[in-house]
């Protein structure tokens, strides 16, 4: 029966078979579900990841904002209550959501360019309030 010894040292593995012959090769570890194995093929490559943007969240109430507002103009919805309803919102929200369009338009140009990227949100105002940009220094 042979006796044969594996170490491991730095990604080189060593088998030492019982007549004193020394095989070496370089050693991969491969994960089969709950178990690892070793393997002297190198693993398949990582797919790169490609980041999903879309419009932050907050732009896309400044554009219903817009929306909104430009039904209430048209005479197509009285006010916001009737806006409320028809959405099923609180009247609360509604106003909340329509003082988005009074933002100095500056400022709605820059929340209309935040992006949310791989599904996190651009920080709001209560996260920004201690951080300064480098301009304000």
């Amino acid at each position: 029966m042979r006796e044969n010894k594996l170490s491991v040292e730095g990604g080189e593995g060593r088998i030492a078979a019982a007549e004193g012959r020394v095989f070496t090769a370089r050693l991969y570890r491969a994960r089969k579900g709950c178990r690892v194995t070793l393997s002297t093929s190198p693993p398949p490559p990582r797919p790169v990841h490609v980041p999903v943007r879309r419009p932050a969240r907050i732009a896309i109430m400044l554009a219903l904002a817009h929306k909104l507002q430009q039904a209430i103009d048209e005479g197509k919805v009285k006010h916001g209550a009737e806006v409320a309803r028809r959405l099923g919102v609180s009247r609360a929200r509604v106003a909340q959501i329509l003082e988005l369009a009074l933002l100095p338009v500056q400022e709605q140009e820059r929340v209309l360019l935040l992006e949310a990227v791989d599904g996190r949100e651009p920080a709001d105002g209560h996260q920004r309030r201690g951080a300064q940009s480098p301009e304000e220094h």
